[in-house]
């Protein structure tokens, strides 16, 4: 198997890798963000119920605890002391609130790479082409 060796690419880090690396980590801050928001939102719909796991400290619970309430009680009605309260529409709203804003970031993410990042082409076997007339006068051979 042979491997490309380019000797005059330099191994430091590229736009292309910047912007993967960038996009990356927001997409991911992005995801943390919005479900912490969604947790903390479901929590105070159920009025910060003392049942509720995940909590780290007074009213606030971890980013992603929504999702354990959700698999705990997937289409339940909650008692919440006098109150009866169905789970079902919190964890539609919960839904709603991450998904649909994951979509436009990763969609946004996606079109900013098509037009940003620049195509690759090996160049294992030389990358050497014809010039044009262009090339030809500024290299002073016409």
């Amino acid at each position: 198997m042979m491997t490309e060796q380019a000797p005059y690419r330099l191994n430091g880090s590229s736009v292309d890798r910047q912007f993967t690396r960038v996009t990356s980590v927001a997409l991911t801050l992005g995801l943390v963000g919005l479900n912490w928001l969604a947790t903390q939102r479901a929590a105070a719909t159920m009025q910060y119920a003392a049942f509720l796991n995940g909590r780290i400290a007074a009213h606030v619970y971890q980013p992603f605890a929504w999702w354990w309430w959700q698999h705990r009680w997937p289409r339940s009605v909650l008692r919440i002391g006098n109150r009866i309260l169905f789970v079902a529409p919190i964890w539609r709203a919960c839904d709603h609130e991450v998904i649909y804003p994951m979509l436009v970031l990763g969609a946004i993410a996606a079109l900013c790479g098509v037009f940003l990042m620049k195509p690759r082409h090996a160049d294992l076997h030389g990358s050497a082409s014809w010039a044009d007339a262009a090339e030809m006068k500024r290299a002073g051979l016409l």
